[in-house]
């Protein structure tokens, strides 16, 4: 029996091993649902795999064994139970389902891990050695791209689907934000073990390496990436000081090596003459006012959330419909938001902490802060003394805070592979750091009928989500296939594909807006109209909503048309255009309803407050007061609009007919 266990957990070990090496190098194949679609769909199915040995190893263990958990292992496992609470206040259960399921399996794999390196130093090294490895292949993807090598194309002609250029840069992961915290974790190992490497082969391959993920890190260049690395820096040289002042030297080495691969990225930038290099991103990225308004506007939309759902939050996964409600209860006429563009309805705050608090409650957040300040402590505690569990609690704490940093301003913990990661050095980090007799709890759950009925509930769980990763990925590939028959001119196969996609997986937009797009090509109005229904029951985006108001204005009756207009000026206040096209849809009724003209005014006003230069809703406004016989407000107006456009004939014969009744303004 023993020996069976044995060849189990090696099995479970060279598995976890070899999916934390590969899973970076998952080519996102322009997936349409979202780039990151394959990296999804191998953490689902690899649990299986996993979830199958553990539940062997469970089954094989002998009777007298108890299972003996850090308290900052039970405070993760509390946090992904504590979501869902999150299904108390959800606009969509669905959605909320979705992320609750794909949390646990995370979860799932940080006990994975955890059971793995569980006092074992040699395999928290070898783990980490099989996470350096995995950044080689995607750092050579990315620099090639930047040469001008387009290996996206061996997975997918993106020609046939009309995709751009920079849609496909850095294919392994889908855009530069999404890459930049990768590689800046990379980064941060490679020092740690450059500095502790011995002369020879292996240090040349680890310099190499060094300038290969260095140049991986700077080529995004995200600015959050680089505030998480001189978080790094300092947290690391700090420890690194105390423990090992004999290696400041060879570290300062590290960090002037930075320099010349900036210096080498800039020469490079210079010689293509592009108009761009790296020291003028850096400084539009440092200093742009848009970036740090959109920010501020998050974070201040993600206070009204959290005000109106302190304890069970707004609902997990469902920030695309929460966002543009609660936009509405802030000031949006302030000189803050002018770097905002109107249709801005982000799926994430960029601030983990404050999203998980807007989105799960008060609860989760606790538990997620609770943790993080947990793991890192005790980690930094043990790495101050010496020896290898030390050294390793040193690096995986560095790299812990990090991943924290980046978090704070980018989607960081949104992403599955540095989620994964997280999940996976955080294991590590419990391993590797000292914890007194209370912080320890023990569980006796070693009678073989626990174990056997523990083993199949998670064999049961891992085929469960493998199914779905099946699913998921499947339906991906429908959507896919669509958009290229749709792009070809094959409407009808397209729309096929389309709805085998929302089949597999009904929680995906793109689906019923890409065929609501060809239901309109086609004429079918209220066809493309159902899909769209549907769409914004999984989001509240701009291009949906505004599509659908389009829609019920000319193909509609009046009472829809009047509900699609005033709900998208309820979710987007500060775009301009539903409060104009509302406004036209008062004035249909004016012989009917008294209130009419006013409800009018009013929109055409707020239309001209947050685009003066709307030249229909002031035109608009001019003919409302003309026919209210208020000719002063409509001279006025009518001004307004020549010096926009001082040939608008409409204004001018308008500004004519106003002169018989006004001679004094004339």
């Amino acid at each position: 029996m023993q020996k069976a266990l044995d060849i189990v957990n090696k099995l479970l070990f060279v598995f976890l091993a070899i999916f934390l090496f590969a899973l970076p190098s998952f080519y996102s194949r322009m997936c349409y649902s979202h780039c990151l679609a394959p990296k999804e769909f191998a953490i689902y199915a690899g649990s299986a795999v996993g979830g199958l040995l553990i539940s062997l190893a469970l089954i094989l263990k002998k009777n007298n064994p108890a299972v003996r958990t850090p308290s900052s292992a039970l405070l993760f496992l509390a946090f992904a139970a504590s979501l869902a609470l999150s299904l108390i206040n959800t606009p969509s259960e669905g959605l909320s389902m979705f992320k609750l399921h794909y949390y646990t399996v995370i979860a799932a794999w940080f006990v994975f891990y955890l059971y793995s390196s569980f006092e074992s130093p040699q395999n928290t090294e070898r783990l980490l050695i099989a996470l350096l490895a995995s950044g080689v292949f995607p750092a050579v993807v990315i620099i090639g791209e930047a040469f001008g090598v387009n290996t996206v194309k061996i997975w997918q002609n993106i020609d046939s689907t009309g995709l751009t250029t920079r849609q496909t840069y850095v294919s392994t992961f889908g855009n530069p934000d999404f890459a930049a915290p990768f590689f800046g974790v990379m980064c941060a190992l490679n020092i740690r073990f450059l500095l502790y490497a011995d002369a020879g082969w292996k240090k040349a391959a680890l310099w190499a390496s060094q300038f290969l993920f260095a140049a991986s890190l700077f080529i995004p260049l995200c600015r959050s990436s680089q505030i998480a690395f001189a978080a790094f820096l300092i947290s690391h040289f700090i420890i690194v000081r105390k423990t090992a002042p004999k290696k400041i030297p060879a570290f300062i080495n590290i960090i002037v090596s930075f320099l010349a691969v900036i210096f080498f990225i800039q020469l490079k930038d210079m010689l293509s003459a592009s108009g761009e290099t790296l020291l003028s991103r850096a400084f539009e990225l440092f200093f742009s006012g848009e970036t740090t308004s959109k920010r501020l506007y998050m974070l201040t939309v993600g206070l009204e959330i959290i005000k109106s759902n302190f304890y069970f939050g707004s609902g997990l996964n469902a920030m695309l419909m929460a966002f543009p409600q609660y936009a509405q209860a802030i000031d949006q006429s302030s000189a803050m938001w002018q770097g905002v563009p109107k249709f801005f309805n982000p799926s994430h705050l960029h601030n983990e902490f404050v999203n998980i608090f807007a989105e799960s409650g008060v609860v989760s957040f606790v538990l997620f802060t609770l943790f993080s300040a947990s793991v890192i402590y005790f980690a930094v505690k043990t790495a101050l003394k010496k020896g290898e569990k030390g050294d390793h609690a040193a690096i995986v704490s560095c790299l812990l805070i990090y991943i924290l940093t980046d978090s704070c301003f980018n989607v960081t913990l949104a992403l599955p592979h540095m989620l994964f990661m997280f999940a996976a050095l955080s294991a590590l980090a419990i391993n590797s750091s000292a914890f007194d007799k209370g912080q320890i709890f023990t569980f006796d759950i070693s009678g073989a009928f626990y174990r056997l009925v523990a083993g199949l509930l998670i064999i049961l769980f891992s085929f469960l989500s493998a199914i779905f990763g099946i699913k998921y990925i499947n339906s991906d590939w429908y959507l896919m296939q669509g958009k290229i028959y749709e792009v070809s001119g094959n409407d009808e196969k397209a729309l096929q594909f389309y709805g085998l996609s929302s089949q597999l997986f009904e929680l995906k937009t793109e689906p019923y807006f890409f065929g609501a797009d060809i239901c309109k090509k086609l004429g079918r109005h209220e066809e493309a109209a159902g899909r769209l229904i549907k769409a914004t029951n999984i989001n509240l985006s701009l291009p949906i909503v505004y599509e659908l108001a389009q829609i019920a204005i000319r193909h509609m009756d009046l009472n829809s048309e009047f509900r699609y207009l005033y709900f998208l000026t309820r979710s987007y206040p500060r775009f301009e255009e539903p409060f104009y096209l509302l406004g036209l849809r008062y004035l249909k009724e004016k012989t009917l309803n008294k209130s009419a003209y006013e409800e009018a005014e009013k929109c055409f006003k707020r239309a001209a407050e947050i685009n003066p230069k709307h030249i229909s809703a002031r035109m608009s406004l001019a003919e409302l007061y003309y026919e209210k016989l208020r000719y002063k407000e409509a001279a006025a107006e009518i001004d307004e609009v020549l010096k926009i456009s001082p040939d608008l004939k409409n204004g001018l014969y308008l500004k004519n007919l106003i002169k018989g009744f006004i001679y004094d303004e004339f």
